[in-house]
C-alpha cells in the first residue's frame, strides 16, 4: 500500500491554518473588553423585562429636542428568528440619561414581527418605523409626536407591488435620510 499523497503546498496551506486558529484562539482567551473611559453606559433592554423574553436586534434614532427612541425585537426565543417576536420601543427626554419603561409597539400573537429600521424625516418631522411579519410582508408605521403614539401600521407589499413570495428583510438597522429629502 502506497500512502495518500497530499496536493502540493498542502502542508503549508494546513500550517498556516493551524497558526491562524492557534492566534485567533490566544487572543479570544486574554480579550477582555472595557468600556470607553468617561463614557456612561445604560443597558436598554435586559432580559426578565418581558417574562420568558429576550431581546435582539437593536435599532435607535435621535430626534431634536434631546428624544432618543430605541427598538428592539423582543424574542420568546432569544435565538430563534422564527417564533413569537415583537417589535418593543423605549423612550428618553434626556439624551439617554433616563429611559421610559419598555413599550410593545407590535405584537401579532406567534407570529414574527422583526426588522425594525427608523428613520427620522426631519422635514416633516415623523418617524417612519418599516419592520417585516414572517419574512414576508413589509409594514410602515410612523409618530409624529416623538414616538409617544404611532400609526397603524401599513401594508406595504402590495403598494409596492412585491411577488407574494417575496424574503421580507429590510433591516437590521437605521434608515437615513439624504440632503435631498
Amino acid at each position: 500500500g502506497e500512502g495518500t499523497r497530499l496536493p502540493r503546498g498542502a502542508d503549508g496551506a494546513g500550517l498556516a491554518f493551524l497558526f491562524a486558529f492557534g492566534a485567533f484562539a490566544v487572543i479570544a482567551a486574554r480579550w477582555a473588553p472595557r468600556w470607553t473611559e468617561g463614557v456612561a453606559h445604560t443597558p436598554l433592554f435586559t432580559p426578565g423585562e418581558q417574562p420568558g423574553r429576550g431581546y435582539r436586534i437593536p435599532a435607535m434614532v435621535v430626534l431634536p429636542g434631546d428624544v432618543l427612541l430605541a427598538f428592539a425585537e423582543s424574542r420568546v426565543n432569544a435565538m430563534s428568528d422564527l417564533l413569537d417576536i415583537d417589535l418593543v420601543m423605549k423612550r428618553s427626554v434626556d439624551g439617554g440619561q433616563t429611559w421610559s419603561p419598555l413599550v410593545v409597539l407590535q405584537d401579532q400573537g406567534k407570529h414574527t414581527v422583526h426588522s425594525p429600521c427608523p428613520v427620522y424625516d426631519a422635514q416633516t418631522q415623523a418617524v417612519w418605523l418599516p419592520f417585516c411579519v414572517d419574512y414576508q410582508t413589509l409594514y410602515l408605521t410612523s409618530s409624529t409626536d416623538a414616538g409617544v403614539t404611532w400609526s397603524a401600521p401599513r401594508d406595504l407589499t402590495q403598494e409596492l407591488g412585491l411577488p407574494a413570495d417575496t424574503w421580507c428583510q429590510n433591516g437590521p438597522g437605521n434608515g437615513i435620510q439624504m440632503t435631498s429629502g
